[in-house]
């Protein structure tokens, strides 16, 4: 006859219960790793979309760039051509001594040679920089601007009392062609440099030469 045992029944229930209880706390931990897994997926595919989003910004802008780059090279390339044609002008109007008389009436001199003195030294400097051979660019705008612009200098010294203006008001200018003799290299725009040694007229360096030494700057002085 069989005999039921209430201790066995009791303990299988109580291992049924614990094996039922344990599987739900499984499930449930399951499905909080799947919504985990869910979000943490979400999260990137958040993540890459701005990733995808900034990229394409970032070719937006590349784009802009290179216009831009494109615009302010045309714009300078303009400028150039422009400062070429006009001190190209001023150089041939000046070479009359009324002409010269007329600037310096109109009181506008000094600034425009504080101007003059920094475009010179400016150009210089990047020549001394420049690495591809000079004579490839010799007649572009940039070069004709300068020589223009020196050519006018050249003309108001010509006159005397452009002369005296440069020598009384102009030290800056005096000092800035002192150094550009310094800067520039050995057959770097040799034109450049022959008029800075000839065109730099000896009473005109009376101030300069106060102040620095020639030989510092391997001026030649022409007799007068």
């Amino acid at each position: 006859m069989f005999v039921i045992c209430y201790s066995c029944i009791k303990h299988i229930s109580i291992t049924v219960c614990y094996a039922v209880k344990e599987q739900g706390l499984q499930e449930q931990k399951k499905q909080q790793l799947m919504q985990e897994c869910l979000h943490l997926r979400s999260r990137l595919e958040a993540l890459q979309a701005e990733c995808q989003k900034d990229k394409e910004e970032k070719i937006v802008l590349r784009e802009q760039l290179w216009e831009s780059r494109e615009q302010l090279q045309q714009q300078a390339e303009f400028c150039t051509g422009l400062g070429a044609a006009t001190c190209t002008l001023l150089w041939s109007a000046s070479s009359k001594e009324e002409a010269v008389r007329d600037i310096l009436a109109d009181g506008k001199l000094e600034p425009f040679l504080s101007v003059a003195g920094q475009t010179l030294e400016s150009f210089v400097k990047s020549l001394d920089e420049e690495e591809k051979p000079q004579q490839q660019h010799y007649n572009s705008h940039e070069h004709q601007f300068v020589l223009a612009l020196a050519g006018v200098i050249t003309n108001i010294a010509a006159v005397t009392s452009g002369r005296d203006f440069i020598s009384n008001s102009a030290h800056i200018l005096l000092d800035t062609l002192m150094q550009l003799l310094g800067l520039m290299k050995p057959g770097v725009f040799a034109k450049l440099k022959v008029w800075v040694n000839t065109h730099t007229h000896t009473h005109t360096l009376k101030h300069t030469l106060s102040i620095h030494s020639a030989e510092k700057f391997q001026l030649q002085i022409p007799n007068t």
